[in-house]
């Protein structure tokens, strides 16, 4: 893969991560045996976007760990309306940086800079 100046983690999250957390929303709903155009209407995606998920077409550029697809796969099972989608979208999100996957996919994608810790960053809010 080229890696590309992409230094915002927020970019990270919009060019890498919401598309492939989609693809796996897609997927894990096609394995419950939910038709296409019902993922598609329900995730707020084009038909031709949901095929291209399900050909591995689209969002193939970075594998989520183990324990983000986990998650994301009990997620999936959360999704009924399209406000459930959006909530199940947050909490994964929240969790890929809260886990430090976030970190993990943005060295994936782009040079970080030498001294780049996610709680110095504001990637994740400093616990006391």
């Amino acid at each position: 893969m080229t890696q590309i100046n992409l230094f915002q983690p927020q970019e990270i999250e919009v060019y890498y991560v919401l598309p492939t957390i989609r693809k796996y929303f897609t997927l894990n709903l096609k394995e419950r045996g939910m038709p296409q155009k019902d993922i598609a209407r329900l995730l707020g995606l084009q038909p031709s976007t949901v095929s291209q998920y399900v050909k591995n077409k689209r969002a193939s550029n970075i594998k989520f760990s183990k324990e983000v697809e986990d998650f994301i796969q009990t997620s999936s099972s959360k999704i009924g309306t399209t406000s459930d989608m959006i909530k199940q979208t947050q909490e994964t999100l929240h969790f890929i940086r809260e886990s430090g996957n976030l970190c993990k996919i943005h060295r994936q994608v782009t040079k970080m800079p030498c001294r780049c810790d996610p709680h110095d960053m504001g990637c994740i809010k400093n616990r006391k």
